[in-house]
């Protein structure tokens, strides 16, 4: 990926959403069906599901004596196949390419970043307008999805708790339909919304301010034992 691409937007003084087409060549290689089929298998790998009301549905939780307290996998399976979109948290740890991949991203900007896989089965359920704290690079992998960045924005010292305007309340600053490889870049606390439309996946690159003492993960390649 050529980052340069993206710090000739002059961030540093113009922090607006901007989309690059065909940023990401091969993004299947990072995130297909046969690894979101795998993340169900995996203990690390923080899932969550969204409704068709555009919040997010509670998970139920299964014990074993082997494997402890964790998510419910059929439950999540069945509700992706009804519809539900679904993330997959911390998916910047699932294998050695998308480790390498926030490498790069921690490398060219001051940040600490993680990998949220973004899908549904069919033409399904996304959150309603929302901001993050983090800034975002949503990459297409799979499918079209249509996307409204508004003019408006979150102030955190307004609340403890996120607010979700309704309709009337933001108006459209960029609105851009993403296909596979583009690109899209959310600034923190920007309202935002995806309408998907097909089947897809998709990766958001969420990115955290870093401060001095912030704890971070060393991406740096590890030895392959033998």
């Amino acid at each position: 990926m050529n980052w340069n691409l993206v710090k000739e937007q002059n961030i540093h003084i113009n922090n607006n959403p901007f989309v690059l087409k065909n940023f990401l060549d091969s993004p299947s290689a990072y995130l297909d069906w046969n690894a979101v089929n795998e993340c169900l298998y995996r203990r690390d790998m923080d899932w969550q599901l969204i409704s068709s009301n555009g919040f997010k549905i509670e998970i139920p939780k299964v014990d074993s004596v082997w494997y402890g307290i964790h998510s419910d996998a059929h439950f999540i399976n069945n509700q992706v196949r009804s519809g539900c979109g679904f993330i997959i948290q911390q998916y910047g740890r699932y294998n050695k390419l998308t480790n390498d991949l926030l490498c790069d991203v921690e490398s060219n900007f001051y940040c600490v970043s993680d990998i949220h896989a973004y899908g549904g089965s069919k033409p399904t359920n996304s959150f309603n307008a929302h901001c993050d704290e983090t800034c975002n690079f949503i990459i297409q992998v799979e499918g079209s999805t249509p996307w409204t960045v508004y003019n408006e924005s979150f102030s955190f010292i307004s609340s403890p708790n996120f607010y979700f305007p309704s309709d009337s309340e933001i108006t459209p600053d960029l609105q851009v339909e993403l296909t596979p490889g583009d690109a899209l870049y959310i600034p923190a606390w920007r309202y935002h919304k995806a309408t998907p439309n097909t089947k897809r996946l998709s990766m958001s690159i969420a990115m955290m301010q870093k401060y001095p003492h912030t704890p971070c993960i060393n991406r740096q390649t590890l030895l392959t034992i033998s």
